[in-house]
């Protein structure tokens, strides 16, 4: 950024001055002004700086008291006109009016170059290209502005462009993608050959094309609830919808209006034409209203201006400034040659040198490579030595690994004969297995068949122990019998003896008869105890002969024995307490007997 302080020639009393800072595109300038000073002498004073002579399209711009930025009136003094209080006063030197066609009308260079710097800040900052053009137009105008930077040699190194091409992209919200980069290398190809003042002009044509480009915009109303938005260009005034500031409603040439008045806050546009109705609306300031008659003033006048031929000293102005351009794009294509012819010569050195340095590095790499040969030369003769005392080692340890390898050979022939042998032996065990298996199966279908015999066998046990307790059973019995018939014999004597008796108790008295059958009562039961010996008697032998059989069968003989006992006791009672005749004792004597 450019500071720049001047002062008149006069030393001027500090008391009786102020300091002016003055903001033209990326500069500033400072100014000691007179307190009496006008607008007109701050604008001598930045024209004769900057060496302006179309001063007709510029204005100051300052931010007055209440933080509005307003336009500084050539007219009056400064410090009239509620410039903000600071230490220096700040104003924008800027384009306040734009000429129909800005790549005819524009003469100098510095005057391009601040309509340059104006349009690109209101493009970038309005974003006015996003609903104006495409992406096309946006590439284009990036390319255009890359060339300015590039012919002002402000960037050269390949890293800052690419850096201000990425740049370029996100200050216009274009996506970056293999399709744009490759239009935007094709948009530069095209204008690399400009200059910077043909790039900058070339940008403000293709800006010219939206139609917005050089509209100055303010918020009006037409009636209490009517609102539109006006817009005063270099033709003259638009009406807007508040929707769409892009296509007016309808619009009034500077030829067709014959006078322009505010009275407060009322604006009225008066027509030559008097069958055509005046245009009249309201602001909400007094000084919106100072501000569009500066404007639509200003406006008029360029626009007659251009209308009426020519001052001579514009004309001359123009020849000048159209020599200087082609001098200076004739200067710029020798350059450019120059530039060429020297990049191909610097290619050439470029490539010598490196030439000559891969050759130097080519000769040092042989060197090296000599010194190492050598070296490796000697290490060779040095390793020779050595390897023919190794060959002798190597040769000694080939005859031991020959005898090595041929125990090896005979331990892998034994090694085969072992195997060849464990394989019979599988194959005999195999064998042996099997008929062990045969074997088994021969045993375990034998141990089948005896488990059937022995239970065959414990069967016939069974049956056999049946049997014999049956004859157990039957030699009970046959005891049982030659009991009874022991028993009968002893009874047949007693019968005997009893006859005997009983013939003698026939022939003796009857008192007798009562002793002999007491006396027989007493034998009879000497008699039964007798038969009651002989009883435990049989009855020790079955015990004697049932050893085996103890519980089961001692519980029989109790039983039978028992009997016997009872049968016996119940006969002999039945027989010694009944006062019966001899022969129905006989008899039942003889039933007892039998049974």
């Amino acid at each position: 950024m450019l500071s720049l302080k001047i002062h008149s020639d006069k030393k001027l009393d500090p008391k009786k001055c102020f300091d002016v800072l003055v903001k033209v595109c990326d500069n500033e300038m400072m100014f000691s002004m007179k307190l009496k000073a006008k607008g007109k002498d701050l604008m001598c004073l930045v024209s004769d700086s900057l060496g302006l002579r179309e001063m007709s399209y510029f204005g100051m711009q300052f931010e007055d008291v209440n933080n509005d930025f307003v336009w500084l009136v050539n007219n009056k003094q400064i410090l009239s006109q509620k410039v903000k209080c600071r230490m220096p006063r700040e104003f924008t030197f800027t384009v306040k009016y734009y000429p129909e066609n800005l790549t005819a009308e524009l003469i100098q260079d510095q005057t391009i170059e601040i309509f340059f710097s104006t349009v690109l800040n209101n493009i970038t900052c309005k974003d006015l290209f996003k609903n104006l053009s495409g992406e096309e137009v946006a590439i284009s105008l990036m390319a255009l502005e890359l060339q300015t930077k590039v012919a002002s040699c402000a960037i050269n190194m390949r890293s800052e462009v690419d850096a201000f091409t990425d740049q370029l992209f996100k200050k216009y919200q274009i996506t970056k993608n293999n399709q744009n980069e490759e239009l935007f290398n094709l948009q530069c190809s095209k204008v690399k050959m400009l200059s910077k003042v043909d790039a900058e002009l070339e940008y403000l044509g293709l800006a010219q094309q939206f139609k917005c480009f050089g509209v100055t915009y303010f918020n009006i109303k037409r009636n209490k609830t009517n609102k539109c938005v006006l817009g005063i260009t270099n033709r003259g005034i638009n009406v807007y919808n508040t929707t769409d500031v892009y296509q007016p409603c309808f619009n009034y040439t500077w030829n067709q209006i014959s006078n322009v008045s505010f009275s407060d806050k009322k604006f009225m546009v008066r027509m030559v034409d008097r069958s055509m109705q005046d245009f009249i609306f309201f602001v909400d300031h007094v000084k919106t209203n100072k501000t569009i008659i500066q404007l639509c003033m200003g406006n008029h006048e360029l626009f007659m201006c251009r209308r009426r031929p020519e001052p001579r000293e514009m004309q001359q102005l123009k020849i000048i400034s159209v020599q200087a351009r082609k001098q200076k794009t004739l200067e710029r294509e020798m350059m450019v040659k120059e530039r060429e012819a020297n990049e191909v010569m610097e290619r050439r050195i470029e490539e010598q040198r490196s030439l000559v340095e891969r050759l130097q590095l080519e000769c040092q790499q042989l060197q090296q490579q000599l010194t190492l040969s050598q070296d490796a030369l000697v290490q060779s003769e040095q390793s020779c030595d050595l390897l023919s005392e190794r060959v002798m080692l190597l040769e000694e340890e080939i005859k031991l690994l020959d005898v090595k390898v041929k125990q090896q050979e005979l331990d892998l022939y034994k090694a085969d004969m072992a195997s060849i042998q464990m394989e019979q032996d599988r194959i005999m065990y195999e064998r042996r297995a099997l008929e062990a298996e045969i074997l088994a199966s021969q045993v375990v279908e034998e141990c089948d068949s005896r488990s059937k015999e022995a239970d065959q066998l414990r069967l016939e046990m069974m049956e056999m122990r049946e049997e014999e307790l049956k004859t157990r059973n039957k030699y009970r019995q046959l005891l049982q019998l030659f009991t009874n018939l022991e028993k009968t014999k002893h009874l047949q004597q007693k019968l005997k003896h009893l006859k005997s008796e009983i013939q003698v108790l026939r022939v003796d008295k009857p008192s007798t008869t009562a002793t002999t059958i007491s006396n027989n009562h007493v034998n009879n039961n000497s008699s039964h105890t007798n038969n009651n010996n002989t009883k435990n008697d049989v009855k020790n032998i079955a015990d004697d002969d049932n050893d085996n059989n103890a519980d089961d069968d001692t519980m029989k003989e109790f039983t039978i024995n028992g009997a016997d006992d009872i049968t016996g006791q119940m006969t002999c009672d039945a027989i010694l307490s009944n006062n019966c005749s001899s022969n129905t004792l006989i008899g039942k004597l003889l039933q007892y007997a039998h049974l």
